[in-house]
């Protein structure tokens, strides 16, 4: 029995009949995502959760394979630390919030979001 479920199992509603099979020793650590130089300030997941973007101090937003883990892109042109950042309900612009009071917009057309290189 889980960590969590054994601090709540005498809390659980009497109505519900089966409990999901969770496996006896398992890690919820999917992977770890290394490469910002300085502090992470915020993560967001596109839409479709294929793609995950973190923000640094270090001015920059990193794109991010979910599936794999692989680093997709790096989008460097930020003139401060950013703050937070999110994914457009479509997934095709990523905006960013900076220190300095300003948002950046980047859209597809700058940054194909899948990864591959655009002209």
């Amino acid at each position: 029995m889980s960590i969590v479920r054994r601090q709540f199992d005498a809390q659980v509603a009497q109505w519900i009949q089966q409990l999901p099979h969770v496996q006896k020793h398992w890690n919820a650590l999917l992977r770890t995502l290394e490469g910002h130089a300085t502090c992470v300030t915020a993560l967001a997941f596109s839409p479709d959760g294929k793609v995950a973007a973190s923000a640094s101090d270090d001015k920059t937003v990193r794109l991010w394979d979910t599936g794999s883990g692989a680093a997709l892109q790096t989008l460097e042109r930020h003139a401060d630390e950013i703050v937070t950042v999110t994914f457009s309900p479509d997934g095709k612009t990523i905006a960013s919030a900076l220190d300095d009071q300003t948002v950046r917009m980047e859209a597809d057309s700058e940054y194909d979001l899948d990864g591959k290189s655009t002209p």
